[in-house]
C-alpha cells in the first residue's frame, strides 16, 4: 500500500472511531435500541450532502463503514479522496453532537470514555496534519483537558504454559507482566444424570415440565448442534421421561437440531446428539436457515428485520430447549433463548443479529445493554420458548451445574454462575497481550482463532500488539475467509449480508497488530499481510524493538472463554505522566 493510500485509510479510521464512540454512547445513555430513528435523523442531511463519500453508510455498522467509504472513493486518487472523506466525516461527527445536545441536553464528555479521550490526544497531531482538527466541534477538541493516565505494577515473572493445537508451549515473558487471565478451576458434577433430574424436579421460575406439557398436542425440543459440547444425549432421555409422564405421545414430539448458519451434522455427529434408540421413535429435524418453506415470520427482530424461525417452533404448543451456558465473545453468554435465535432462525435474522457484534457493548460476559443479547432475548419471547435445561460448563467443557425452568430465570442464575468461573481480573491495559484459544479444536484454523484476538482487544492499549498462540493446523480455515481478507473492501457488502462473521473476523485482523505464533509455514500468514513468529519470545523481541522499550504484558490462557474484568484500585495507580 502506498503512503498516500495508507494515510487515507488512517484518516477514515481515526474519524470513524470518534463518531462510533459518540454514537454507541449516545444510544446507551438515551436508552435507545442500536438502530434508532433518532440516530439516523441526526445524520440524514449529512448522508445526502456527502453522498459521494457516504453512499450506503449504515449507522449500525460502526467501524465497518470504512470499507463502504473506501469503495465509494475507489475511483479517486488519494489526494482527492482524503479531503472529501475528512469533510464528510467531520460533518457527520458535528451533526451527531448537535443531536446529542438537543436530545439529552448533557455534557458532550459523557459520549467519550477515558480511553477514547486519550486516543484523541494521541491523534491530535495527525488530525491537524489532515485538516480535520479545526473542523471538529470545540467540545471534542477540549475533551482531554486535565486528563491523567493510569499505570500498574507488574507481578513476578514466571514460566507460563499455553495450549497450541494438540500441544503445549512454555515461555517466560519479558517486560512487565501485569497479570495472567484464566478461568477458575471448578470441578464437574459427580453424577450428571442425577443433577439433571434434580433440576427438572425443582425448576426455576416455572411449573414442572410434567405440568406444562399436560394436554398439549405438540412439543418441539430444540437441541444444540455438533459445534457445542452440550451433553444432549445424556439430558434428552430425562426430558423425554418428563413428557411421557405427562402422557405426551412420541408422535407429538419433534427434536429440532439448532444449526444456526453452521453446516448440518454428519450421521455420526447426529448420533452423538440424539441417540439412535431415540431417533428411531421420535421425529428429528435438522434446521436449515435458508429453507424458506421451513420458516415462519412471527414478527420483527430487535435489529429491525423480519423475525423468521423454524416452523416446528412457531407451530408447536410447547417449545423447550436443551443448551449450555458459557461465555460468548459477542452475545455475552450462550444459553437460554440463543437456542431460538440464531439457533433456529432464518439467514436474514441471523445475519442481522451477528452484525450487531460491532457494537462495543457486545462482548464476553456483557448482558445489560448488549444489542446481540437483547435481540436474542426478544426472539426467545416471540418464539414462545417456555422451558430450558441448560448446563453451566467449566473451562474444560465439563458440566459444573444444571439449571432448568423458565429461560430467563435460568439465564439470570446461570450467567452469574458462569461469570464466577470465567471472570478474570486485570489491573490495566497492556502494550502486548499474549493469548491462546485453549488449544484444539478452537485454534484449528485462523478463522476460529480470531475469537481469541477479539477478547485480547478488550485489554490492550490502543495501538498495542497481540501475540496469538494458535496451532492453525488447517491454516486459514474457510477458503472464503482468506478471499475476504485479500479482497476487502471489494467484497465487503456482498459478504456482510451473507457471512457477517467472516467480515468481522477479517476486520479484526486488519485493524490489530497481530503476530501469529504457529508452526505453520510463515507464508500462509504473510500472504495476507499478517506477521508470524516461531516462538513467543521471538514475537516479544519484535514488539520490544518497535516500542523502543520493554512492554507491559498480559497473558490470556483461553481467549474463547475468559471474561476480562478491569479492577479499579489495588495495583492500579494514578499518575500525571
Amino acid at each position: 500500500m502506498n503512503p498516500r493510500t495508507e494515510q487515507l485509510e488512517q484518516a477514515i479510521r481515526v474519524l470513524l472511531e470518534i463518531f462510533n464512540a459518540a454514537y454507541a454512547n449516545f444510544v446507551g445513555l438515551a436508552g435507545l435500541p442500536v438502530v434508532t430513528k433518532e440516530g439516523r435523523a441526526a445524520i440524514e442531511s449529512i448522508l445526502v450532502k456527502h453522498n459521494d463519500v457516504l453512499q450506503g453508510f449504515r449507522i449500525e455498522w460502526l467501524d465497518l463503514n470504512i470499507y463502504k467509504i473506501l469503495q465509494n472513493l475507489s475511483a479517486l486518487g488519494a489526494d482527492t479522496a482524503q479531503p472529501r472523506a475528512v469533510t464528510a466525516l467531520t460533518d457527520l461527527i458535528g451533526a451527531l453532537i448537535e443531536r446529542y445536545r438537543f436530545f439529552l441536553g448533557r455534557g458532550v464528555k459523557l459520549l467519550f470514555d477515558k480511553e477514547t479521550r486519550a486516543q484523541i490526544i494521541a491523534n491530535t497531531e495527525f488530525l491537524q496534519s489532515i485538516g480535520a482538527w479545526e473542523r471538529l466541534p470545540d467540545e471534542i477538541r477540549h475533551l482531554t483537558d486535565g486528563e491523567v493516565t493510569e499505570s500498574a505494577q507488574g507481578i513476578p515473572i514466571t514460566d507460563i504454559t499455553l495450549r497450541s493445537g494438540h500441544d503445549e508451549i512454555t515461555f517466560r515473558p519479558g517486560g512487565a507482566l501485569l497479570g495472567i487471565l484464566a478461568p477458575r478451576d471448578v470441578p464437574a458434577v459427580s453424577n450428571l444424570v442425577e443433577a439433571v433430574r434434580a433440576a427438572l424436579e425443582q425448576p426455576l421460575g416455572a411449573k414442572r415440565l410434567t405440568e406444562l406439557a399436560a394436554g398439549v398436542s405438540s412439543v418441539t425440543i430444540i437441541v444444540d448442534d455438533h459445534t457445542r459440547p452440550t451433553p444432549t444425549a445424556r439430558i434428552l432421555p430425562e426430558v423425554l421421561a418428563e413428557l411421557f409422564r405427562a402422557r405426551v405421545p412420541e408422535s407429538a414430539i419433534t427434536i429440532l437440531v439448532a444449526t444456526g448458519m453452521h453446516r448440518p451434522p454428519t450421521a455420526e455427529e447426529l448420533a452423538r446428539i440424539v441417540p439412535p434408540e431415540i431417533a428411531a421413535h421420535i421425529r428429528v429435524v435438522i434446521h436449515d436457515c435458508k429453507d424458506e418453506n421451513a420458516l415462519v415470520e412471527i414478527g420483527r427482530a430487535r435489529s429491525g428485520v423480519p423475525l423468521k424461525i423454524n416452523r416446528a417452533v412457531a407451530e408447536a404448543d410447547l417449545v423447550l430447549a436443551i443448551g449450555m451456558i458459557a461465555p460468548h465473545p459477542y452475545a455475552g453468554f450462550t444459553g437460554g433463548a440463543k437456542s431460538v435465535s440464531p439457533g433456529v432462525a432464518s439467514l436474514e435474522t441471523i445475519v442481522a443479529n451477528h452484525i450487531l457484534n460491532v457494537f462495543p457493548s457486545a462482548g464476553p460476559g456483557q448482558v445489560a445493554g448488549n444489542p446481540v443479547q437483547e435481540d436474542i432475548a426478544h426472539a426467545g419471547r416471540a418464539g414462545k420458548l417456555a422451558f430450558v435445561v441448560n448446563t453451566v460448563m467449566n473451562g474444560a467443557s465439563q458440566v459444573v451445574d444444571v439449571l432448568a425452568g423458565d429461560p430467563f430465570k435460568v439465564t439470570e442464575v446461570g450467567f452469574e454462575r458462569a461469570r464466577e468461573i470465567y471472570r478474570a481480573p486485570y489491573p490495566a491495559k497492556s502494550d502486548v497481550v499474549i493469548v491462546s484459544c485453549g488449544g484444539h479444536p478452537r485454534d484449528a484454523n485462523l478463522y476460529l482463532a480470531v475469537r481469541a484476538v477479539k477478547t485480547a482487544q478488550l485489554v490492550i492499549r490502543r495501538g498495542g500488539y497481540i501475540v496469538l498462540v494458535a496451532g492453525c493446523a488447517e491454516e486459514m480455515g474457510p477458503a472464503r475467509f482468506a478471499q475476504v481478507m485479500r479482497d476487502m473492501p471489494t467484497m465487503f457488502e456482498e459478504t456482510l449480508h451473507q457471512e457477517p462473521e467472516q467480515v468481522i473476523a477479517a476486520h479484526v485482523l486488519k485493524t490489530t497488530k497481530t503476530i501469529v505464533v504457529s508452526c505453520v509455514r510463515p507464508g500462509v500468514f504473510e500472504e495476507l499481510g499478517l506477521r508470524h513468529a516461531v516462538t513467543v519470545e521471538d514475537a516479544l523481541q519484535q514488539v520490544t524493538h518497535e516500542l523502543g522499550r520493554e512492554p507491559t504484558v498480559l497473558v490470556i490462557t483461553n481467549g474463547w472463554t475468559v471474561i476480562p474484568d478491569r479492577v479499579q484500585g489495588g495495583r492500579v495507580q494514578k499518575s500525571d505522566s
